[in-house]
This record gives C-alpha cells, sequence and structure tokens, in this order.
C-alpha cells in the first residue's frame, strides 16, 4: 500500500463496494429518524451503527506521518472559510436564514456534542473514503474502458480490480464526477461551497498525495463549523 494505491487489487470494485458505500449512505438514510426521535437519539444511532460498519471493516490506512498533521492545521481554516463565506452568502442573498437553532433542539448540549463527533470522526472518515479513495479510483479507471457511454464505462469497471496506479486517479472523469457527486450530497445552499471545498482539497491531494491530511482537514472544517455553531451563533451552518 503507498500513497497511490488506496483499494486493495484482490478484489473487484463491486465487491469492495459496500465496505466503501455503506457507511455513507447508511449515515444519510437513518435521517429518515428524525421525524420519529429527538435528533440526540437519531446521532446515538448514527454513532452505533455507523461506527461499527467502520470498526468492524478492514480498511488499509498508509502511516500517519507529523507532517500530515501539521499540514491539516495549517489548511484547515483556509477550507473553514472557504466554506463558511459562499454559504453564509447564499442566505444574506436570499434572506432566508433557518429558523431552528440550537437552543431549539431537545438536549441541545448533549445534541451538540453528539453531532460534533459523528461530523469530526465519522463523516471525515467515511466521506473521504467513499470520495477520496472508492470513486475517485472507480471513475478514473471507467474513464479508461472502451464503451462510449458513461452508464457501461461504469457498468464494466465494476466488475474490474483496482489497477496498480503509478499516479494518483485523477482525469477528467474523476475530477468532475466526485465533484459533482459530493455537491449532490448536501443542501443547495452548500453547492458552492461543496464546489470549492472538493476543488482546493483535490489540488492539495495531488501536491502534497496523502490521505491523512484530507482527513485531518475534513475533521477540523467539521469542528471549526460546530464551534461556530454553538458559540458564534451560526446555526445556518447546521440547519
Amino acid at each position: 500500500m503507498n500513497n497511490v494505491n488506496l483499494l486493495p487489487q484482490t478484489k473487484t470494485y463491486e465487491q469492495l463496494s459496500f465496505a466503501f458505500i455503506a457507511p455513507y449512505f447508511c449515515y444519510v438514510l437513518l435521517n429518515i429518524l428524525n421525524d420519529f426521535f429527538a435528533l440526540w437519539i437519531v446521532y446515538v444511532i448514527k454513532i452505533i451503527v455507523v461506527g461499527s460498519l467502520l470498526v468492524f471493516t478492514r480498511y488499509s490506512f498508509n502511516k500517519i506521518h507529523l507532517r500530515d498533521i501539521l499540514y491539516g492545521f495549517v489548511l484547515a481554516p483556509f477550507l473553514l472559510l472557504l466554506w463558511i463565506v459562499p454559504y453564509y452568502t447564499f442566505f444574506n442573498i436570499t434572506d432566508s436564514f433557518p429558523k431552528q437553532t440550537l437552543a431549539t433542539i431537545a438536549n441541545p448540549e448533549f445534541y451538540w456534542i453528539l453531532r460534533t463527533l459523528a461530523s469530526v470522526i465519522l463523516v471525515a472518515i467515511f466521506e473521504e473514503l467513499f470520495f477520496r479513495v472508492y470513486l475517485l479510483e472507480f471513475l478514473f479507471q471507467a474513464q479508461q474502458n472502451k464503451h462510449t457511454s458513461i452508464i457501461d464505462k461504469c457498468g464494466d469497471t465494476l466488475n474490474n480490480k483496482p489497477q496498480d496506479l503509478k499516479v494518483l486517479p485523477l482525469n477528467k472523469y474523476s475530477i468532475i464526477g466526485t465533484i459533482f457527486l459530493f455537491t449532490l450530497g448536501h443542501s443547495v445552499s452548500e453547492y458552492i461551497s461543496c464546489i470549492l471545498y472538493f476543488s482546493i482539497t483535490l489540488v492539495i491531494y495531488k501536491y502534497l498525495r496523502s490521505l491523512w491530511v484530507c482527513i485531518i482537514i475534513h475533521a477540523l472544517t467539521n469542528l471549526g463549523i460546530a464551534v461556530l455553531v454553538k458559540y458564534w451563533g451560526m446555526n445556518f451552518l447546521w440547519f
């Protein structure tokens, strides 16, 4: 395992799909419980279910280095700002700041702790695994498929095993595809922030060649958002 080949080459993309996709979609699907339980209970369930998927699934990570941590802490404030400014601007332009606030949530302190833990640890890991590891490499390989149809390219690639890569899996399909799907997984008000955030982190990934830097940036950005919601009243970042 090196900084280029992050997927095991012993299984097909279809066989690997559950390990890399299930945590993401499970976390999202559990939002249906919001109508039946207090939000803090939903986050308890998310942490247990998605946390179990991540813990009991064997992923291969490169060794983390001190420089990865340092780069993450240096770059995270810039990415946090890049996320907040377009998002705040959108609400100002549309004059549609949400009425719900942290104070209106049942057990707000407990909810804030649980949601912060989930976003800093779980979300930062499973989104990076899905988008920057699995999807990026899958779409990179799909572009090389002989078919002209995107659907046919992806369908055939599911039956293939990951390639032995010599360069990071960055090409037209993988870059546009991951940015598009990452953005699609968020609310419309976050679209500009998503495009800017993921584009810049792809540049960082290209030059630093470290998944850990991206995970740390992701975690610290989510932590910064949680702090701003609780202590600066920026409830629009969550609600």
